[in-house]
């Protein structure tokens, strides 16, 4: 018999398989209580509804109209519950917050995220809760965002006098009358991005690091995209040896070149380090206390340097996520 007929056989007996396990297997494991969608289609569940027609937030919106402010989807392997109503939200991450404080695995997770050490994105345990903790005090308490107001004032200072740089370069052919176009989507987008880049590893781009710094700032945004990339392999693990879309092959590019990034400003912090004694100061930036921290340690099964790196990551990304969001 043909090779190819064999592995279509065996492919298709496999997923009528998978396919009859979970029909007469999810009535013991389905909460009754929460409605679901009809139109589930067999092994991807949902999914075709989130089709790119429509953004899902408004998808789920129309739904929520239709099913109430509670219900559950299939989309593929994962069971999804939607929430729309803000009282039930709130029970959810105060009353049942340790139920709610779990990441669904995803690829992106693993690759980008150095195997679920960024802890936003890990499992809830003794190593999330720790490091929620050192953020939380290190990086977000109101002693630290006042100790780092002056790089804060620094960027928007430098912004501004570049902003007017531009001006005085551009204004004498400007057909506006003196005013000048500029875009400010990226304008505000660099801010950010530079703040967050000092005030997490004291990183100070000059106007003739301009390459190295948009090199950086491709990395970190590519970096974003590929997290919220949708990935077949997420919904429908046992496909992933296909890499549909090319993602994971991507997530592998992206992830070196970012490690290679945060791996240099890593080593130049302990060699600073080394010459100053190893002692903490009040200039001292994100990695810096992480180092203090961190050093010669290991927290449940990850080592320092996979710790600190993963760590200081996360607190960008969730950050420039934030604001891209709210543009």
């Amino acid at each position: 018999m043909d090779l190819s007929v064999i592995a279509l056989t065996l492919a298709i007996s496999f997923l009528s398989f998978f396919y009859l396990r979970k029909f007469f297997f999810a009535a013991h494991t389905r909460n009754r209580g929460v409605p679901e969608p009809t139109g589930a289609w067999p092994i991807i569940g949902h999914l075709h509804l989130l089709n790119g027609s429509q953004m899902p937030h408004k998808i789920f919106g129309q739904m929520a109209e239709k099913y109430g402010p509670i219900f559950r989807l299939k989309l593929g392997v994962n069971q999804v519950v939607i929430v729309s109503d803000h009282k039930i939200a709130k029970e959810c991450f105060t009353t049942n917050d340790r139920a709610f404080a779990n990441r669904p695995k995803s690829l992106a997770s693993e690759i980008l995220g150095y195997n679920y050490a960024m802890f936003g994105l890990g499992p809830y345990g003794p190593y999330w809760r720790e490091i929620r903790k050192i953020v939380t005090i290190e990086f977000l308490s109101a002693r630290r965002i006042k100790m780092l107001k002056h790089v804060r004032e620094f960027e928007v200072k430098l912004a501004v006098r570049e902003t007017y740089e531009y001006w005085l370069k551009n204004n004498s052919s400007s057909n506006l009358n003196g005013a000048v176009k500029m875009e400010m989507k990226e304008w505000f987008g660099n801010l950010i991005m530079n703040s967050m880049v000092k005030m997490l590893f004291g990183v100070q781009y000059t106007d003739k690091e301009d390459e190295e710094r948009n090199k950086a700032q491709k990395a970190i945004r590519r970096f974003l995209e590929l997290f919220g990339v949708s990935v077949v392999a997420d919904f429908l693990p046992y496909l992933r040896w296909l890499d549909i879309g090319g993602h994971e092959k991507a997530m592998k590019e992206t992830a070196k070149e970012m490690d290679f990034i945060i791996e240099d400003w890593l080593a130049e912090h302990r060699r600073k380090r080394k010459l100053r004694g190893n002692k903490c100061g009040d200039e001292d930036d994100f990695m810096d206390v992480m180092l203090s921290i961190c050093e010669d340690k290991d927290l449940h099964g990850f080592d320092a340097d996979t710790i600190i790196k993963a760590t200081c990551v996360v607190r960008l990304n969730f950050v420039i996520l934030n604001i891209s969001h709210a543009n």
